[in-house]
């Protein structure tokens, strides 16, 4: 995964070609044979279930983020028209696209506290259940604009005060 980051490489398929003409890669890598797309894909899941969210929550710690008020919001992510789960969506940029939603909660520094991928045809109430993993922070204010009306959350953390 380092490779790819280094070379700037955008999926996984263009990882394996790489890679099977790059031998000094694949000997510095460990690799005597270069594996397929999907055997790398099941590769970095796995990785990203088993560390990711570990050392994210290192790496956040040591930064240690200004969440006196923290933003919450959501972007729309386009995705390829030969993606199977993407779902149809309406956005205030975009309009109708065919894709995802990323639902964050940044710091006031602009740091990720907390995120959600989902199909661009859920709605931003629906993800009220991000409101449980900011206890980890000291929020005192949260901003978001009137889609993300989860009044059911509200008593996560009785010190915050959320804003709408």
């Amino acid at each position: 995964m380092i490779y790819q980051v280094f070379y700037r490489i955008k999926s996984l398929r263009e990882l394996e070609w790489r890679l099977r003409y790059d031998s000094h890669a694949r000997t510095w890598i460990g690799l005597s044979e270069v594996p397929d797309h999907s055997t790398l894909s099941r590769r970095v899941a796995t990785i990203e279930k088993s560390s990711y969210e570990l050392l994210f929550h290192e790496v956040l710690y040591r930064l240690n983020p200004q969440t006196c008020i923290t933003y919450w919001d959501s972007t729309p992510l386009r995705a390829s028209r030969f993606d199977q789960e993407a779902r149809k969506g309406k956005g205030t940029r975009l309009g109708w696209y065919v894709g995802y939603k990323l639902h964050a909660i940044v710091s006031e520094d602009l740091l990720p506290l907390v995120w959600r991928v989902t199909p661009a045809n859920i709605h931003d109430s629906q993800t009220g259940s991000m409101l449980g993993e900011l206890t980890l922070f000291s929020v005192f204010r949260l901003l978001g604009d009137g889609a993300y009306d989860v009044s059911v959350y509200l008593n996560v953390q009785q010190n915050t005060r959320y804003t709408w």
